[in-house]
């Protein structure tokens, strides 16, 4: 018994301690975290397990680009708790791995990137190739399509990250056209299931893959098409309304373009095998 239980005590220091090499990181157990060296974001682990990925064309605000429905089982990852930071992804740029961002401003406000006041707002005017150079110089990688929105619904197929009640402004920041980003912990009602928060509104998060359209078959886990022209984005962001910022809605955008005030990332990592 002794044994045992010396045993999981030294399972849980390792995986709480800070690690140089997400990437590298063994499974782990739902609730899990820890801080990741290079930027300190605390990331959350998501165990494997099945989910039912995109909607039924019959269902209430559903755009075609999420349907057919299908079947999508993962293995266990970790995830970003929120999207990465201005403060965070300025340590990047300060270590001449990352391009500052394309302008300074965010929607309504002129300094936003340098200013103090908002170090824990999410990072934006940043497209795909950045956001790749980011999580790659923090030991990480863009989540999958299937992993962020298997984090932000769950086993349960939420319609949100927080359930399927309608979203209000305690839950996420959504359909404010004249309002702007907002910190990355400020919505704490609207954690999602592993923890995760932000993964409804304030920004739309670029994912790891290509653009397609659903064939509707089963698979296990997916990387997208092997090439595209547009990456897939997914939450939402402040401008969307309620449909925009359901887990299954998806925005296809082109990698080496698209820079906005409303779009942002967070990492991922696979767990060693």
């Amino acid at each position: 018994m002794k044994k045992t239980f010396l045993f999981l005590f030294i399972l849980l220091l390792a995986a709480c301690q800070a690690v140089s090499e997400p990437l590298d990181l063994p499974g782990a157990a739902l609730g899990w975290t820890y801080n990741r060296d290079a930027d300190n974001m605390v990331m959350v682990y998501i165990p494997g397990g099945s989910f039912v990925m995109g909607s039924e064309k019959d269902f209430p605000g559903a755009i075609g680009n999420e349907t057919p429905s299908h079947m999508v089982t993962l293995s266990g990852f970790w995830i970003d708790k929120t999207p990465v930071t201005n403060e965070q992804y300025r340590l990047c740029v300060e270590d001449h791995n990352c391009r500052p961002p394309r302008k300074i401003n965010s929607w309504h406000r002129e300094n936003y990137y340098n200013n103090p006041a908002f170090t824990d707002y999410p990072v934006v005017y940043v497209n795909w190739n950045d956001a790749q150079a980011y999580c790659a110089w923090a030991g990480a990688k863009l989540p999958t399509e299937a992993q962020w929105e298997y984090a932000a619904r769950g086993p349960n197929n939420t319609v949100y990250p927080w359930g399927n009640s309608a979203p209000n402004n305690s839950l996420a920041n959504w359909d404010q056209p004249g309002g702007d980003t907002s910190s990355v912990d400020s919505h704490p009602d609207g954690i999602s299931w592993v923890g995760a928060l932000e993964m409804a509104g304030n920004v739309w998060e670029w994912t790891a893959d290509w653009y397609d359209e659903y064939t509707g078959d089963a698979v296990v886990d997916p990387s997208g098409p092997e090439r595209g022209r547009r990456k897939a984005t997914k939450g939402g962001s402040f401008l969307n309304g309620v449909e925009g910022v359901r887990s299954a809605a998806r925005n296809p955008l082109v990698p080496d373009y698209d820079a906005n005030p409303y779009i942002g990332f967070r990492c991922a990592a696979d767990v060693t095998k």
